[in-house]
């Protein structure tokens, strides 16, 4: 089967989950809406995804932020996070959130416009040439300084507007609006902070592929292996009540599978072998599945798997790694030296 049918199979399954659970309160609307605007979300995507394809730059930018504003899943988010909110979550709500208000459309811009300043550089270097400043240099005849300038007066004014609906939306509670400003915290953080940390990850000099890996399962976008933990890993997150103890049951086997996720590696092993290769996130993890590789790992090559990884925020908070905590392998072997002198 494609990987792309069992993405969106694997997303359907979720959306029948959440239905069946709130339709005997009734809010099947709260679902069919959250559906809506994914299916947004997808289309949004899959236009920048053809742009970024065939390298093309829209000549206007306000075309591109049509798009781009709705890509960066603002949108989306709220009908999701509308859906979980329980009695607040109201028709309403829904109806203000489609009729596209002031304050997430505002929200939605700055998030686009965060987006494309602060990745610029790295999406010229993998030739990813589909974003509003490449727009705003095309459109308006200028540098790409005087288009950081720009963007960033947008921002500003954005910021005003934001602050404005704040004290004037009376539609909807306020619940709603303080989720709304929570999101872009998140956001806000993610761009003016994470970014500087998580950007190392995202250069590799030698792909995984070049490295001759084990065996390894198919994996999703974003979150790897993850889905393969259990049945239905997204339940993990309604903390479940266990369910009636039948051991043919779907709903026990996913249930035991949440408790001991050790006993689906033990079923991927079984196809993979005693040594394969997952992805949880981004982050290559090894599983070893018998004694016998686990002792070629941690005494034959025990010099390979004994170092710490640096990124960015242990070389910026532990002092290049070089404290004992991080220390490369020659160096703890004068750890116990180290404890006995001092």
């Amino acid at each position: 089967m494609d990987k792309d049918m069992i993405v969106s199979k694997f997303i359907l399954d979720v959306f029948k989950d959440f239905k069946r659970e709130v339709e005997s309160e009734g809010r099947s609307y709260s679902v069919n809406g959250t559906i809506e605007e994914f299916k947004r979300l997808v289309k949004s995507n899959l236009d920048l995804a053809k742009w970024a394809q065939i390298a093309h730059v829209p000549i206007s930018f306000e075309d591109y932020m049509v798009v781009g504003e709705v890509e960066i899943t603002m949108y989306a988010t709220m009908a999701g996070i509308l859906m979980d909110m329980g009695h607040i979550d109201t028709k309403e709500a829904y109806e203000w959130l489609k009729s596209r208000p002031k304050l997430i459309q505002s929200l939605s811009i700055n998030g686009r416009l965060m987006n494309d300043m602060a990745g610029f550089e790295d999406d010229m270097s993998r030739g990813y040439v589909t974003t509003g400043i490449n727009c705003y240099m095309k459109q308006y005849g200028v540098t790409k300084i005087e288009a950081y300038e720009e963007l960033h007066k947008m921002r500003v004014e954005n910021d005003r507007i934001v602050n404005e609906e704040l004290l004037t939306t009376k539609d909807v509670p306020k619940r709603v609006l303080k989720e709304a400003i929570n999101c872009t915290r998140m956001t806000n953080v993610a761009y003016s902070y994470a970014f500087l940390f998580l950007k190392p990850l995202f250069k590799r000099t030698t792909t995984i592929c070049e490295l001759n890996p084990p065996p390894s399962p198919w994996q999703l976008p974003v979150i790897g292996n993850f889905q393969q933990l259990s049945l239905h890993p997204h339940r993990s997150f309604h903390s479940p009540q266990p369910p009636l103890r039948d051991a043919h049951a779907p709903s026990f086997r996913a249930y035991v599978s949440l408790l001991y996720p050790h006993r689906s590696f033990r079923s991927l092993s079984h196809r993979y072998g005693p040594l394969m290769l997952l992805h949880f996130g981004r982050v290559p993890v090894l599983v070893v599945s018998s004694a016998e590789v686990a002792h070629d790992v941690m005494k034959r090559h025990d010099r390979i798997f004994a170092n710490r990884p640096i990124t960015k925020a242990v070389d910026k908070v532990m002092n290049g790694g070089r404290d004992l905590v991080f220390a490369s392998y020659g160096v703890k072997r004068i750890e116990p030296l180290f404890c006995t002198e001092y």
